[in-house]
């Protein structure tokens, strides 16, 4: 079969001459013969560079993908453009069902807590950022622990402001712990009358059911004073997120 000079084969691909001897440069692309010119069959190899690259894939899979590797780089890019997407099908998710059914409303309880001992890691957060924030506090904290082989009880809590009006935001991941990490700060929760609600589902919906128990708090006559505590009683690496437990905790007094 004739091989294609250069520049015949970069207007084929809809690429630049430039681009191919990127390619050529790179030991991804190299033409059988000198001028250069191509098979028409690298037209396919030419192509799966130029998407892969869109998908912003290092070269050396890149370069795995034309060697016949196709299950590791591809799978792992489809892992990565899953988990990418996911956050935002999951908040469309719950704009539709918001619409459909209304507002929550979950059964709010109300305890009496005592005051509780912490080790917490403390980060300023962007509202829209809370969950990648908290993410790096509780990576940190539990590095700690391991780190200094000190026990500490699950299950994890996440430490929130009352308001979001303030930016930035201070947050923190808390554990109670009988032993201290020198690496972790103390922290208590003071004793109290708690008003709780479970929420069960994704964390992007979690703002839902804030509403309906401060909504609550509001309506039965209590005033609420931060910070707001979520317990995360389910392990979001092995749980399913329609299937993830949550319980929201705020410490109230009489209006």
């Amino acid at each position: 079969m004739a091989l294609i000079p250069i520049d015949r084969f970069a207007r084929r691909c809809r690429l630049s001459e430039h681009r191919l001897r990127r390619y050529e440069d790179l030991d991804l692309l190299t033409p059988p013969e000198a001028g250069p010119c191509y098979r028409p069959e690298q037209a396919r190899d030419a192509l799966v560079i130029t998407l892969l690259q869109r998908l912003d894939v290092p070269l050396p899979d890149i370069a795995k993908v034309l060697d016949g590797d196709l299950a590791g780089p591809l799978l792992a890019l489809r892992e990565r453009l899953e988990n990418e997407v996911r956050p935002q099908q999951i908040l469309m998710r719950s704009t539709e069902k918001l619409l459909a059914r209304g507002l929550p409303r979950p059964e709010i309880t109300l305890d009496r807590v005592p005051e509780r001992r912490l080790r917490v890691v403390r980060a300023s957060a962007d509202p829209d950022n809370l969950g990648g924030a908290f993410a790096a506090c509780a990576t940190r904290l539990a590095a700690a622990f391991e780190r200094e082989g000190v026990p500490w009880r699950p299950p994890l809590l996440g430490l929130y402001p009352l308001d979001l009006a303030a930016e930035p935001l201070s947050i923190a991941a808390a554990i109670e712990a009988d032993e201290e990490p020198p690496t972790t700060e103390a922290a208590s929760l003071l004793a109290g009358t708690e008003a709780t609600v479970e929420h069960i589902g994704p964390y992007e919906d979690l703002v839902l059911t804030y509403h309906a128990l401060l909504t609550w708090v509001q309506d039965n006559g209590y005033e609420p004073s931060g910070p707001v505590v979520e317990t995360y009683l389910t392990d979001p690496d092995k749980t399913a997120p329609e299937e993830l437990v949550t319980r929201i905790g705020v410490i109230v007094q009489e209006g």
